[in-house]
């Protein structure tokens, strides 16, 4: 058994948009359809109380800046910190 790799998701992403798919529509897919389906309350969506969960897109839809739980993951398209299963 294998761990999937999180840039799949950024490419998923990446690939809707540039075949023209809005954010607004796409977005939920990926953050708060996610979080309601596995019960996290705390996750997929900004609010107060919710965990501080971000990431930021360029004007291409590529993953520019991640925040996972107050603390940031990657700064600038450069990985400050690798997950359990990554590896540089």
């Amino acid at each position: 058994m294998d761990v999937g790799r999180s840039r799949a998701l950024a490419a998923t992403l990446h690939e809707l948009l540039t075949r023209g798919a809005p954010l607004e529509r796409i977005l939920p897919a990926f953050t708060s359809n996610v979080a309601a389906l596995l019960r996290l309350p705390h996750k997929g969506r900004i609010d107060v109380g919710a965990d501080a969960d971000l990431v930021v897109l360029d004007d291409a839809g590529h993953v520019h800046d991640v925040m996972a739980r107050g603390v940031w993951q990657m700064r600038g398209g450069v990985l400050q910190r690798l997950g359990t299963f990554e590896q540089r």
